[in-house]
This record gives C-alpha cells, structure tokens and sequence, in this order.
C-alpha cells in the first residue's frame, strides 16, 4: 500500500500537472490566433474599402479624360 503513495500517487499529480499546462498553453496558443485572425480580418476589410475608393477614384478619372477629350475636340474644331 506504500507503493501507492509514493509511486502512483506522485505520478498522478504529475500527469494531471502536465495535462493542465498543456491544456493551457492550448487556449493560449488559440486565443493568439484568434487575435491575429480578427486583426487580419480587419486589415481585409479595409483593403476592401481602399479597392472600392480607387474604384470609384478610376471611374472619376475615366470621365474627366473624356471630358478633356470632348474639351480638345471642341477646341480643335474652334480653330
């Protein structure tokens, strides 16, 4: 019945030990990536939104090439 004590018993309390830690270090390592995927979440959304400003920005331009266009030929005709 000693043996159980000094053997079983320790060793027990040792395994539980490194279970909780590692069990631990698990939710730790989770909740790291769960914030590095919300900040690249994040970072995504607003790519989103710059692409859909430089999207509107482009189509800006395009209308005043052609109104620069319109402007050149009502110019040349002028002459």
């Amino acid at each position: 019945m000693e043996w159980i004590t000094v053997v079983v018993i320790p060793l027990v309390v040792y395994l539980f030990r490194t279970w909780l830690n590692s069990r631990n270090q698990m939710v730790e390592r989770i909740e790291t990536l769960e914030s590095k995927v919300s900040t690249a979440e994040i970072m995504i959304s607003e790519l989103r939104d710059d692409v859909e400003e430089i999207k509107e920005i482009r189509n800006v331009l395009t209308d005043v090439k052609l109104d620069i266009r319109e402007i050149k030929t009502l110019l040349h005709n002028k002459k």
